[in-house]
């Protein structure tokens, strides 16, 4: 094919496509320049003086904010083995090039007396010192926590 047929054919293509792209950005709540608004309102559209339902009316308690998200974990997968709380790592993760010393970069909470962060496995570990017992578990989202 050449290159008008080419440049035909997509457009074709493009004119063919701007029907769906309207009614897609319809249905999400966008208006596209192209398409007239109508002036009448439906008759199914509340009036502007009735509250909308997600909004709380004026003479109720305020909500209370969303709770804050969770990323503690109690089991999790690493080189085809299940961990959980209680647990003993393997020595490789209790090795220097494995310990986050900067851990509050990482949104975690300070180590506990005589442990550390260690990462496994794409989540962050925190095992005591001494014989790698896992006493706390966080995936590794946290890190992206705003």
């Amino acid at each position: 094919m050449g290159k008008p047929q080419v440049a035909l054919f997509s457009a074709v293509l493009f004119i063919g496509a701007l029907p769906w792209v309207a009614s897609s950005s319809a249905e999400t709540g966008q208006e596209t320049a192209a398409l007239p608004q109508s002036a009448t309102p439906s008759p199914n559209a509340p009036s502007p003086n009735t509250p909308s339902p997600n909004t709380p009316a004026p003479d109720s308690p305020p909500t209370n904010p969303p709770a804050v998200k969770s990323y503690e974990i109690q089991s999790f997968y690493v080189d085809s083995r299940q961990f959980k709380i209680g647990d003993v790592v393997p020595d490789v993760y209790r090795t220097k090039p494995y310990e986050i010393v900067e851990w509050n970069k990482r949104n975690l909470p300070a180590p506990q007396e005589n442990s550390h962060w260690t990462y496994m496995g794409g989540n962050y570990v925190l095992i005591t010192n001494d014989e790698g017992k896992i006493l706390q578990a966080e995936s590794g989202d946290i890190f992206f926590q705003m």
